[in-house]
C-alpha cells in the first residue's frame, strides 16, 4: 500500500506542474490570438480613417480574454502607430511571472512583439518565448 501511495505522489509531483504550465500556455495563446485579431481590426480601421482607433469599443472588441485570464488594451494610437497590450489578470496567468504582459507595437507598418515579466522587465531574448505558442 505504501508503494502505491509513493508512486501516486511521484506522479502527482510531475503531473501537476506540467498541467499548470499547459494551462498558462493556453491562456498565452488566447492572448496572442486576440492581439492578432486587434491588429487586423486596427488595420481595417486605419484603411477607412486618418488614424488608428483609440478604444477597443471602436473596433468592436472587448477587454476580457480567455475567461478573464488577460485584459486587452490599446495604450497608444496615432496616425502611424499603435500599441496594444494583453496583461495577465486571472489567477493561473498571474503565476506566469515571465510573461505577465504581452505587447504588440505597429509603427509605420513594422510590427514588433515584446513581453514583460512580473517585475516589469522586458524580455530581451531573441526567441521571446512568450510569443511562441
Amino acid at each position: 500500500m505504501m508503494i502505491v501511495v509513493a508512486v501516486i505522489a511521484i506522479i502527482a509531483t510531475i503531473a501537476v506542474p506540467a498541467y499548470r504550465d499547459s494551462v498558462r500556455k493556453g491562456g498565452r495563446a488566447d492572448a496572442v490570438s486576440r492581439l492578432a485579431q486587434l491588429q487586423q481590426a486596427q488595420e481595417r480601421w486605419r484603411a477607412d480613417s486618418a488614424t488608428f482607433a483609440l478604444t477597443l469599443a471602436e473596433l468592436g472588441l472587448t477587454a476580457t480574454i480567455a475567461n478573464s485570464q488577460y485584459t486587452l488594451a490599446i495604450t497608444e494610437a496615432t496616425a502611424t502607430r499603435f500599441v496594444a497590450t494583453a496583461t495577465a489578470t486571472g489567477s493561473s496567468q498571474i503565476d506566469d511571472a515571465a510573461c505577465r504582459v504581452l505587447r504588440l507595437t505597429s509603427n509605420g507598418g513594422n510590427v514588433s512583439y515584446t513581453s514583460f515579466n512580473a517585475g516589469g522587465s522586458e524580455d530581451t531574448s531573441t526567441s521571446n518565448r512568450c510569443w511562441n505558442r
